[in-house]
């Protein structure tokens, strides 16, 4: 990956998960590897997960995720599935 131009696709503040973003990356074949950095203003670090720029568009869908819907997070937080007008007499 050293010979490649590369691109920062995440950045984590906790080194586990950027591990995780990695990890996932490799399973679907993206060759990924964490950076980490001090912060300027305190104590701590930021971790940064950066793969080959031509994988770049790859990796976005591959880590994407799609804000739920209210449904959903009811579903979620109360375990009810929403009445459906199918379901009613």
């Amino acid at each position: 990956m050293s010979d490649t131009e590369l691109r920062r696709i995440e950045v984590c503040a906790d080194l586990a998960e950027a591990e995780v973003v990695s990890a996932h990356l490799h399973r679907i074949g993206i060759p990924a590897r964490i950076e980490s950095r001090p912060l300027e203003t305190s104590v701590g670090w930021k971790h940064f997960v950066v793969i080959p720029a031509h994988q770049y568009r790859r990796a976005q869908l591959a880590l994407a995720q799609l804000p739920l819907s209210d449904a959903v997070l009811k579903f979620l937080a109360s375990g009810e599935l929403p009445n459906s007008e199918a379901d009613s007499p």
